[in-house]
Order: C-alpha cells, then structure tokens, then sequence
C-alpha cells in the first residue's frame, strides 16, 4: 500500500520516493531510499534509509509527515517575519544615509561653486564657513546695489528708460532691478577679464 505523504514543509509542494541508482554498487548510497520534495528549486530532502529485510518507505513517510506543532510553526513564522521586517529597515536606514551623505556632498560642491563663482563682497581672511552663510552680500549683489541707485536716479531725471529695447511688460521696479543686474554682470565679466583694469 503506498503511503500518502504530506506537501513540502518549506514550501508546500507534493513530494516522492526516490532510490539513490546512480553508481551502481560502487557507490555507497546505491539503493538508498529518500523522501524528497517536486519542486526542483526547494531542495526539502530527508536523509536515505536503506532496506534491512523491511520496506523503508513506510518508515520514511512516517518521518517525512512528522511535523513540528501548530504553535512552534506559527512563532518561527513570526520570527522570521520580524527577521525580515527588520533587515528591511535597516536597508532603509542605510539607504536613507546614502541620500542624505550625496545630498551633503552636492550641496558642499554647489556652495563651493557658488563662492567660487560669486564671492562675497567683503570676504574675511582665514575664515572658512563651510555653510557660506556668514560673508553677507556677494560681489555681484553690492555692484548691483551700486547701479540700481543710478537707474533710478536716471530714471526719475528721464535719462534713463529701463528695459529700452525690449518687449517687457513688467512693473517698471522690476524692469530697474533687472537692469541693474545687468550692470552688475557686466561689471563681473570685466573684473574677470581684467577688461576694466
């Protein structure tokens, strides 16, 4: 009589007897008998028995049917899922890092980028702010502040017309101070040409 056996117990896949007949008798498994699971990627084997005047296979189903309580089942379960639950928040958090160390290293090379290009307008030797939050103004900021006191001027005297030669409908504030940055690019560009020296 054949002997009913249980599904898998790691993965619930039917499962077979099997005889070790690779070998011949030169191998020392040669008729070994096995339990093992259909699923070709699970591997669930029990270890081989071999025929001593009985029928192993009634001893092998016993054992391969043979399963831990409901409640010893059920905690591994949970822990395993806690397992999991926690490996997965600790690559969040490392992940998490990872952004946060990037973000660090391109906020460092823009602001270093952003001195480089627009330093301050009345730099402090020897002192280095890494957040280049403490040097005030920019360079480019004061020439603008210089110019837009003459646009206005200019402008209040009719000498001057802010944004001439342009279709803008801007407020004319803002025609001024996008004149007066202007004027401050200009004076940027010179100062690094030395074209105004």
């Amino acid at each position: 009589m054949r002997e009913e056996l249980e599904p898998c117990p790691f993965c619930g896949t039917t499962a077979s007897h099997g005889v070790v007949t690779e070998g011949g008798e030169a191998n020392p498994d040669f008729g070994g008998h096995f339990i093992q699971c259909d699923n070709p990627n699970c591997h669930g084997c029990m270890g081989l028995r071999f025929a001593c005047g009985d029928d192993p296979k009634p001893h092998l189903a016993a054992a391969w049917n043979t399963r831990a309580p409901t409640e010893a089942l059920t905690e591994r379960a949970s822990m395993a899922a806690e397992i999991e639950r926690l490996e997965a928040e600790r690559a969040e958090q490392w992940r998490l890092r990872r952004e946060r160390e990037s973000e660090r290293d391109i906020n460092a090379a823009v602001i270093g980028e952003l001195k480089a290009e627009n330093e301050p307008a009345f730099p402090r030797p020897g002192f280095d702010n890494p957040a280049g939050m403490q040097d005030g103004m920019s360079l480019r900021d004061w020439f603008a502040g210089q110019a837009i006191g003459a646009i206005i001027a200019a402008t209040s005297a009719g000498q001057h017309w802010p944004g001439a030669g342009r279709d803008d409908d801007r407020p004319i504030q803002d025609k001024m101070a996008a004149d007066a940055y202007r004027i401050a690019d200009a004076l940027m560009t010179a100062r690094e040409t030395n074209d105004a020296r």
